[in-house]
């Protein structure tokens, strides 16, 4: 008869403190990692508002619709206390930094300057947190905006109808990779361009393709506008010059070439009258070199051939030509010399001028240096010589912030 033996059952204590145990470690796992996905949720909150913050005080700043707002943003730094919002849990502070970055010249007025905006404030755990946004604002006309931008090189941004911008609208694009236009007022005479680079080359006597020899030039073309009546009546003002009134005279232009030697003489232009502004637009055809390069003064020539001949002239009868150059007072020579001060009216009067930019060939000035590019906006203005006692001078720039309208003195020089 064998002995009867109960079977052990259940657990022991210790079984149940070590099970005890690891749940309790386990809790505590998933309690940690909630309260970090609760702390980091709230960090990542304030966060994005701090952003939010940021960007609407830069914008804040950016929002320049005059220059003037610009010109007051002035260097240094401030700081703004932002109180919570009311789906926030902490209170922020807006530091805005602004500095002039034109180092390029330190002594002209600021182009551009840098913005720097800080957003701080004290986390759940009173740790500092930041959020920082930096940002440029230029020195510009805002309301230039949305104008084409041009390269540095001042190359062009786009080749109307896939030609070069100089070539005159007019121009008939002969498929070859060239175009040709007849000048009004040439009686026939034709020119053929280089679809790309707008050089001329070829010089044509009439309308038979047999009639064109080779020639190399560069294009010289602009308007001449007439202020023979002044808005008050008197000696010409800005807004003669931005908004000339003025019956159209029969003038002509003419180029006195010098360089290239072989080329030297009188460059003879061609042109008519615009019945729509009463102005004149003229082009000439100037000779060039090997090195695609000419020099010289372009002149107008007027029915009474004394209407140059001496500066204080003030006849009403008499006519003064005025050139369109963003530099007045002075006649530098191209290319060399920076004159003037950005933000007002370029000078070069006195014998040490402050430095600010250079004068170029497409400045127009007296005298043309080695221009080796066709240019086109180089207007004329003419005004009447004076009022019987007083000579009248060109008129400076008009009112308008949108255009420079700067006059000098072209025919007789300065």
């Amino acid at each position: 008869m064998h002995a009867r033996h109960d079977r052990q059952r259940g657990i022991s204590l210790v079984e149940a403190m070590v099970a005890l145990a690891v749940m309790a470690f386990g809790t505590l796992a998933v309690l940690g990692v909630q309260t970090t996905l609760r702390v980091n949720g709230d960090l990542a909150k304030q966060r994005n508002e701090a952003v939010r913050i940021a960007q609407e005080a830069m914008e804040q700043v950016r929002a320049i619709f005059v220059l003037a707002d610009y010109q007051a943003l002035l260097d240094g730094t401030t700081t703004d206390a932002v109180a919570g919002y009311a789906a926030s849990n902490t209170t922020y502070q807006i530091t805005r930094t602004i500095k002039d970055t034109d180092a390029e010249a330190p002594a002209l007025p600021a182009r551009r300057k840098t913005v720097v905006v800080e957003v701080t404030w004290l986390d759940r755990a009173d740790a500092q947190q930041s959020v920082l946004l930096t940002s440029v604002v230029q020195g510009a006309e805002p309301a230039l905006a949305g104008s084409l931008a041009v390269p540095a090189d001042m190359a062009v941004v786009r080749n109307p109808g896939g030609r070069n911008p100089v070539i005159p609208q007019g121009a008939v694009n002969q498929g070859d990779g060239t175009s040709r236009y007849n000048p009004p007022g040439g009686g026939g005479i034709g020119w053929v361009f280089n679809n790309q680079s707008g050089l001329i080359t070829k010089r044509c006597t009439d309308i038979t393709a047999e009639s064109c020899v080779d020639f190399s030039a560069r294009l010289l073309s602009g308007y001449v506008r007439f202020a023979t009546f002044t808005a008050g009546g008197g000696a010409p003002a800005g807004i003669d010059s931005e908004s000339p009134l003025g019956l159209w005279e029969p003038v002509a232009v003419e180029v006195e070439q010098t360089l290239p030697a072989a080329q030297a003489g009188t460059v003879a232009c061609f042109g008519e009258m615009l019945l729509s502004t009463a102005a004149e637009v003229y082009y000439c055809a100037v000779p060039v070199g090997v090195e695609s390069a000419w020099s010289g003064q372009a002149r107008l020539v007027l029915p009474d051939a004394q209407a140059f001949d001496a500066e204080d002239a003030v006849s009403p009868d008499r006519r003064r030509v005025c050139r369109y150059t963003p530099v007045r007072d002075c006649q530098p020579a191209v290319g060399s010399i920076v004159w003037g001060a950005p933000g007002s009216t370029l000078s070069c009067s006195g014998a040490s001028p402050t430095p600010s930019r250079l004068m170029l060939n497409a400045d127009h000035p007296i005298d043309y240096v080695g221009a080796k590019a066709s240019l086109t906006n180089q207007n004329f203005l003419v005004i009447r010589a004076g009022d019987g006692t007083n000579a009248y001078e060109c008129p400076p720039d008009g009112p308008s912030a949108y255009q420079n309208s700067n006059t000098w003195k072209h025919q007789p020089s300065s």
